[in-house]
């Protein structure tokens, strides 16, 4: 699912993800279910809520990441849930709240615990 949501977003021409509704419900629907069932970390756990606002291009750059995180990290069936990932994801999913900003508004600060976020520097 994850391979054909970037391969859409990225031949997307839209300006937003919000603007193409199927497939927008069908990438918050996947990283909702991620984040329950916890294959995401706990920064990660509502970054479905930041989806309608960003463009396509980075809607398939942050699954790009999401993708090479659980191929790193890959689930199992333990109950311990995943802490740990790759910088690479958490800057991704930095820059994409530092470029969006004014649409993310409040929702930036549930990913505030990745750290890199230099509010003083958004214009």
């Amino acid at each position: 699912m994850l391979v054909v949501l970037i391969s859409f977003w990225s031949s997307s021409r839209v300006k937003k993800c919000a603007d193409f509704p199927p497939h927008l419900k069908n990438t918050v629907k996947l990283l909702d279910l991620l984040s329950k069932i916890e294959w995401l970390p706990a920064p990660m756990l509502n970054i479905s809520q930041i989806i309608p606002v960003i463009s396509p291009f980075e809607a398939m750059n942050l699954l790009f990441e999401i993708t090479n995180h659980l191929k790193i990290h890959a689930p199992h069936m333990s109950t311990v849930p995943v802490t740990k990932f790759q910088t690479s994801l958490k800057d991704a999913v930095c820059l994409i709240v530092q470029n969006n900003i004014e649409s993310v508004g409040v929702t930036a600060f549930l990913f505030a615990r990745l750290g890199h976020f230099h509010w003083w520097d958004v214009e």
